[in-house]
């Protein structure tokens, strides 16, 4: 309904959201008719979109993504190269290609493509962007009487152990579509970049590529970049820094899972759609008062002990 009334953004949430029942797991003709109509259905949504916006970059975000598949049919690195001219100011937009410059061993083209990257006025992954318009086309919507037997059984479904609340109900699907979208940006171009073959001529390139990766808003830009940038400084004197802040990313990804098996708490899931995984977690860990990691904690897992304590893998890894 909202996308039948509503703008290029109602057309794209209802590309993202997954609208159709999930169908009977013993006919697998039935699923993958199903399956066919949905991506139809969003390629058709996302068509109206593009029509509709031809300029916005999120949009043309997702057309770029969705090249030779999801009933989209255009040229994919056009289309990555129109989005590199609509949002040139936006870093995670010269993420994407990497893969390609790396393929052909274009050392001078991965270079300029990385300091595009940290040269950029604003660094907001897509999933980031998606998960606020989510939520501003969502909280548009009447949430309907939900039987309280329905709400306990959700939540049995689910694992929660107690009755869906009205929170849950409300974003749940939003953060199912949002989590679909958090791998949008190769962000493992600049670790490939920078510690595999060719090897780029300018290292200071890479470890200003780590650290602005990590300032990213999901966990895996996080530690991505933070990885990365402990092994560029193994041997430096900021190497310690960055190894604490790794130190204390695996302490509270540790917490983090830990409390993934209790119930969130009011205002959690909004926050996560409209802030970002990262300033989501540092307030429920806050809240907790399990911010800090102690002093001398490690990890258990040999890689990220290693990393931790010396900036390099360990043996053979």
């Amino acid at each position: 309904m909202r996308a039948q009334a509503g703008d290029a953004h109602a057309q794209l949430t209802l590309a993202l959201m997954n609208l159709e029942p999930a169908g009977s797991l013993s006919d697998p003709a039935a699923i993958e008719r199903q399956d066919e109509a949905g991506r139809a259905r969003r390629g058709l949504a996302l068509a109206r979109a593009l029509e509709m916006a031809p300029d916005d970059p999120l949009v043309a975000w997702y057309v770029a993504d969705s090249c030779g598949y999801r009933h989209i049919e255009c040229d994919k690195q056009a289309a990555w190269r129109r989005l590199q001219a609509l949002d040139p100011d936006n870093a995670a937009v010269w993420l994407t290609g990497l893969d390609v410059l790396l393929e052909s061993g274009d050392v001078e083209g991965l270079e300029l493509r990385l300091s595009l990257f940290v040269e950029a006025e604003r660094f907001d992954n897509p999933a980031a962007a998606t998960g606020r318009l989510l939520v501003e086309q969502i909280d548009g919507v009447a949430m309907p009487e939900v039987d309280p037997d329905l709400r306990e059984a959700m939540g049995e479904r689910l694992g929660l152990g107690r009755p869906l609340t009205d929170e849950e109900l409300r974003y749940m699907p939003a953060t199912n579509a949002w989590i679909g979208q958090a791998g949008a940006v190769p962000v493992t171009g600049p670790y490939r970049a920078c510690l595999g073959a060719p090897t780029l001529a300018d290292p200071a390139i890479c470890r200003r590529a780590a650290a602005r990766l990590s300032t990213g808003s999901s966990l895996i830009e996080r530690v991505m970049g933070l990885v990365l940038q402990v092994q560029l400084t193994a041997d430096l004197p900021e190497g310690a820094r960055w190894r604490e802040a790794l130190r204390r990313h695996h302490w509270q990804y540790e917490q983090y899972m830990a409390l993934a098996r209790e119930a969130p708490p009011p205002g959690y899931l909004r926050r996560v759609l409209v802030d970002g995984e990262i300033d989501a977690l540092e307030w429920r860990l806050a809240r907790a008062g399990i911010s800090e990691p102690p002093p001398g904690w490690l990890p258990t897992r040999p890689r990220q002990r290693a990393l931790v304590t010396t900036g390099r893998l360990p043996p053979g890894d």
